[in-house]
């Protein structure tokens, strides 16, 4: 069997043995009807969004990979293994940033029309504030090691605050890098997690910190891109300037020329009112300033870091195989795409 097909095998194994075992999870901490309600549905619109973008290994799969790789473990899909029972935590976590993601970026889904602003928002916090940390005193560890872990935590979020903060600001500067902080943050903590419940030490934390960092950053700038060029751009009808974006006002502000500037500004407001041809043109744009060319050099730059974050965790066996795979796969371990150009 290929090391895709044995990636994809466990994954689609894990997958539903995670799912599971979450809903059971906040069935059991949820306090009324209505708090499981809403919990539910949260989880179902994460687990509906996961089926239909089929990667072949999510984010908040990352901890579980993490921990085999360092334990040397063939990966299991058993309910009751650690590696599981961490990627409830980071589960949770993704799903009250995403929600939160998308109430900044105002996507907030359909799925919500009939929930008040201020429930989700809640919902949001109690996931990344309380959920999580529940799901770590479940966890069956050593005491210090579960303080590693709420401590993991609580400066990794502080991090990804610190990332978003800087995408805010994205929003009326033009800091190419800004967007790509937030997302680095999110797969830093993931790996982290395993690595710590599975006994490593500091230093070979911060290598598992190198790995998560550049394919964060890698993906979130493949997603960009891919976004860009799709027939209709939500990032360009929502006003979010992406590194796409940053990275073109950032040469035009370099040259010094305010009329370029003040041109490519109002395609972008056509283009947020939903303009096509203001879109096509900021494609056009994009490709003759070399922006193809770069990002191709940027990825490649990622996920070289990342490997060589990779070789010197000395991860082991099946898992580090399979995360090696992933860093230099064309869709970065997407099945369905998008695929990263060709470094020049």
């Amino acid at each position: 069997m290929t090391t895709e097909r044995q990636l994809a095998s466990w994954r689609e194994s894990f997958s539903q043995t995670l799912r599971e075992s979450l809903v059971s999870l906040l069935r059991d901490q949820a306090v009324h009807p209505k708090q499981e309600a809403l919990l539910l549905l949260a989880m179902h619109e994460f687990d509906r969004r996961e089926r239909v973008s089929h990667p072949i290994a999510m984010a908040h799969q990352l901890p579980a990979l993490a921990y085999f790789a360092t334990t040397g473990e063939l990966p299991q899909a058993e309910a009751k293994h650690p590696a599981t029972a961490l990627c409830r935590v980071s589960s949770l976590l993704e799903m009250g940033i995403d929600i939160l993601d998308h109430i900044a970026d105002r996507e907030l889904g359909r799925h919500w029309d009939k929930v008040p602003l201020e429930a989700v928002q809640l919902l949001a916090t109690g996931l990344i504030g309380s959920m999580t940390h529940l799901a770590v005193a479940e966890l069956e560890a050593q005491p210090e090691i579960l303080a590693q872990l709420h401590k993991e935590i609580a400066r990794g979020l502080v991090r990804i605050g610190a990332g978003q903060q800087l995408d805010f600001q994205a929003q009326t500067t033009s800091d190419a890098t800004a967007a790509l902080k937030k997302t680095g943050g999110r797969y830093a903590l993931y790996t982290r997690l395993g690595a710590r419940l599975a006994g490593a030490n500091d230093e070979t934390c911060e290598h598992w910190t190198t790995v998560g960092v550049n394919l964060g950053a890698a993906r979130q700038l493949l997603s960009d891109c891919t976004d860009l060029f799709a027939d209709e751009s939500r990032d360009l009808a929502s006003g979010i300037r992406t590194w796409p974006i940053a990275w073109l006002l950032e040469k035009v502000e370099r040259k010094g020329s305010t009329e370029q500037r003040a041109a490519l500004e109002g395609i972008l407001q056509q283009a947020s009112q939903g303009g096509k041809e203001a879109q096509r043109r900021l494609q056009e744009i994009f490709q003759e300033q070399g922006g193809m060319r770069r990002v191709a050099l940027e990825i490649e730059v990622y996920c070289q870091h990342a490997l060589q974050g990779l070789a010197a965790t000395e991860a082991k066996d099946t898992a580090s195989s399979w995360l090696r795979f992933i860093l230099t796969q064309p869709s970065l371990g997407r099945a369905d795409g998008p695929h990263r150009p060709t470094p020049p």
